[in-house]
């Protein structure tokens, strides 16, 4: 679904030292030997230490590598679903599974406010680290990223705070840790099962994918609440994107990842640590993006200290598959929670304060495990704080209460409380069909393998998680 891919965050370009890309060769390592007047490309065997310690294998020999069938039919990328898929995912990551690449972003952030013009205000500088694993029918690309503010003048990554211009106020920043921006590639779509093909334009010797994304959902800060962090009940932005490779690339048997520019372009709202309220105006991301041949060492030096100082588990991909993703607002709601920001009513946003944030009482618990119906189920979706909140997975009713700060109304999982999530879940996707109570239930005998296993790793979770109330009838 083109929404969901959300490929990388942006970063400052300016004066940074990188120039044309060299080429990203086969796995991690690889070697020229020659033969006769001929030059043959062999790949290495390599093992690689995953962020838990764990080796990862890449390619380890000749025969693996043909087993990944790199070379690209680029005929068939504007007709064939699969051959479109691994033509992207050549080109955003690796087609070898668990090998981690980096997208390295840099540009500019300007605010445009209407009758006043444009206003350079910001650099940004960051990085999205991905890892792929092949699934039944497509791919999923686990990833995080980070992006750094910079001062606009001499380009140094801010600490501490931001002097506004537009309120004169001094703001506390809040750069990006986004944890999880995962994504998955299917090569038919889940609602409708129809093929699914990511849009690109050949010109020549180039190919260019090119995204649009068009967002529009609840706040995870409602104006209500949080009147200085927010400026609308809904969120909503543009982001564009282009990834740019060479059509011989892509075709070369020897290449399981290519060299990768772009650009990547955002329109938004205002951040919410520049407390600008309901002000008029957006600002404009404009990004440089660029796979790492060396992965996380290419970075330049002063992001890779600030990430292994602040958040050092942002030097690997993730290793698990898990949503919703990470924004920014949904970060700054978390750090709010922690600190204790006071809302708009005069109270405190903190977990522990206020009906949405308690743990219900053992008297508001249903005391024993019980059958539910949907109709049943559908009252306790959060609307009402002296209720729990429930959720069922896999018929399995559970309370999440504890975790209200994530399926209260406005919050990324709301659309599932009062609901059977199994669809949803399996499928990763949080739309309102998923989880239509007047569907039949989802037929575990039409999962594939990979759903089965996956619907299975979402119920053990649930299951360790939180306390099991019931089961749907």
């Amino acid at each position: 679904m083109v929404q969901t891919m959300y490929i990388t965050i942006p970063c400052s370009f300016r004066r940074t030292n990188y120039g044309p890309s060299r080429s990203l060769r086969h796995a991690d390592d690889a070697v020229y030997r020659k033969a006769g007047s001929r030059r043959h490309r062999v790949v290495l065997a390599q093992q690689v230490n995953g962020p838990e310690g764990q080796q990862r294998a890449t390619v380890t020999s000749a025969r693996d590598l043909l087993a990944l069938r790199p070379q690209i039919d680029v005929e068939k990328i504007g007709n064939s679903s699969e051959e479109n898929l691994r033509a992207f995912i050549k080109t955003r990551a690796s087609l070898v599974p668990d090998q981690e690449v980096v997208f390295w972003f840099g540009g500019e952030i300007h605010a445009y406010i209407a009758d006043a013009g444009a206003r350079h205000i910001l650099g940004f500088e960051g990085y999205n680290i991905a890892r792929c694993v092949k699934v039944e029918g497509g791919w999923r690309i686990l990833t995080r990223e980070v992006g750094l503010y910079r001062d606009p003048d001499n380009r140094r990554i801010l600490h501490g705070t931001w002097n506004n211009p537009f309120t004169g106020m001094e703001n506390q920043v809040v750069h990006v840790w986004n944890d999880p921006v995962n994504l998955q590639f299917l090569e038919k779509n889940p609602r409708d099962g129809k093929p699914f093909l990511v849009p690109f334009t050949r010109v020549g010797a180039d190919l260019c994918w090119h995204i649009e994304i068009f967002l529009r959902y609840p706040n995870p800060l409602p104006p209500s609440e949080f009147p200085a962090e927010s400026a609308s009940p809904f969120y909503e932005s543009a982001e564009l994107f282009q990834l740019y490779a060479r059509v011989d690339d892509l075709h070369d048997s020897n290449l399981v990842s290519v060299p990768c520019q772009g650009s990547w372009v955002r329109m938004g709202q205002w951040l919410p640590w520049m407390e600008m309220g309901e002000r008029p105006g957006r600002l404009v991301y404009h990004c440089f993006t660029k796979k790492l041949e060396n992965g996380y060492q290419d970075l330049p030096e002063d992001v890779r200290a600030y990430v292994e100082e602040h958040h050092p588990e942002y030097m690997h991909a993730p290793s698990n598959y898990m949503t919703p993703n990470e924004t920014s607002w949904t970060y700054f709601r978390k750090l709010l929670a922690q600190k204790g920001s006071p809302r708009a009513d005069g109270t405190i946003a903190k977990r522990d304060a206020g009906a949405w944030e308690r743990t219900a009482s053992p008297l508001e618990r249903v005391p024993s495990v019980r059958p539910f119906t949907t109709e049943e189920l559908a009252m306790f979706d959060g609307s009402q704080s002296e209720r729990p909140i429930y959720v069922a997975v896999n018929r399995r009713v559970f309370d999440v209460t504890q975790a209200a700060h994530h399926y209260r109304a406005g919050e990324p999982y709301h659309i599932l409380a009062g609901r059977d999530a199994s669809r949803a879940l399996v499928f990763a996707d949080l739309s309102a069909e998923m989880v239509d109570p007047t569907k039949p239930p989802l037929d575990i005998k039409m999962l594939t393998s990979e759903q089965r296993h996956s619907l299975e790793q979402w119920t053990q979770y649930f299951a360790k998680t939180y306390p099991e109330v019931g089961y749907l009838v």
